[in-house]
């Protein structure tokens, strides 16, 4: 190595000399900066931002404390009725804009296994075709009475 080279760490010695400089410097461009007119009604939104942000935060706090007492009474509601093929259920998306609904939830999945069973049952019958509008109503009246009676 030549004589006329400055070394790695001399190299790093100065470069850390320059960029403490540079920081300086920096550092009092900001202080006079945050001193502006400009920079003032940059903070004061961003005060406005942050008080805003903190009450949509209560809010979803809020939401999710509701959200859990509307699950918990739905729960008990589709219990108390005790149906084998509805069921009410609640549609929140949190993120959405949408008004949160209630709807009723029938499992008709269910329900058609145990008409397909039931009829499959009745049709085994030799007079099925003359009876075939009992068939319905029996199947009807009996699934609508007791669910999986």
């Amino acid at each position: 190595m030549s004589s006329n080279q400055l070394r790695k760490f001399e190299q790093d010695a100065i470069t850390n000399e320059i960029l403490s400089d540079l920081t300086k410097m920096a550092k009092a461009s900001q202080v006079k900066a945050e001193k502006s007119k400009s920079y003032k009604e940059i903070e004061k939104k961003l005060n406005s931002i942050n008080l805003i942000m903190a009450d949509i935060r209560a809010l979803e706090n809020k939401m999710a404390t509701a959200t859990n007492e509307m699950d918990v009474l739905i729960k008990k509601f589709n219990v108390d009725c005790n149906e084998d093929f509805f069921r009410l259920q609640y549609s929140n998306y949190r993120h959405s804009r949408e008004n949160a609904t209630i709807n009723w939830d029938t499992q008709t999945y269910v329900l058609r296994g145990q008409v397909e069973q039931k009829l499959a049952l009745a049709l085994i019958s030799p007079d099925w075709k003359d009876r075939l509008q009992e068939i319905i109503n029996s199947i009807t009246e009996e699934l609508s009475a007791g669910g999986s009676a």
